[in-house]
């Protein structure tokens, strides 16, 4: 099972650091590259680092902005499509980490 965690883990880690290099090299200069920033900054600090609650304890105390679809919003105009599959696929290693550390 740790392996599993590991695994999952790494690969979400990965892809948010993906995530942050893109918005690096696509928004820097668009007004809203700050307010992207400080989405990532929420994500990484409110949910990626919160391996002390368990997963459905994260997943009923969702908050009402949740960063990734703030991102999402920001980016949906103007914006290379590959933002928007970063951030799909980020969601789907963050469900993989949540189950990993489920079972």
């Amino acid at each position: 099972q740790n392996e599993a965690i590991f695994c999952a883990l790494f690969a979400e880690v990965s892809e948010a650091k993906a995530l942050m290099e893109q918005i690096a090299l696509v928004c820097s200069g668009r007004p809203f590259y700050r307010s992207a920033l400080e989405n990532i900054r929420r994500y990484v600090n409110n949910d990626l680092k919160r391996l002390d609650k368990p997963p459905s304890v994260l997943c009923a105390l969702k908050p009402r902005d949740d960063p990734l679809e703030s991102i999402l919003y920001l980016t949906s105009v103007g914006v290379p499509s590959a933002v928007y599959e970063t951030v799909r696929s980020l969601r789907q290693r963050r469900g993989d980490r949540l189950g990993a550390v489920q079972r």
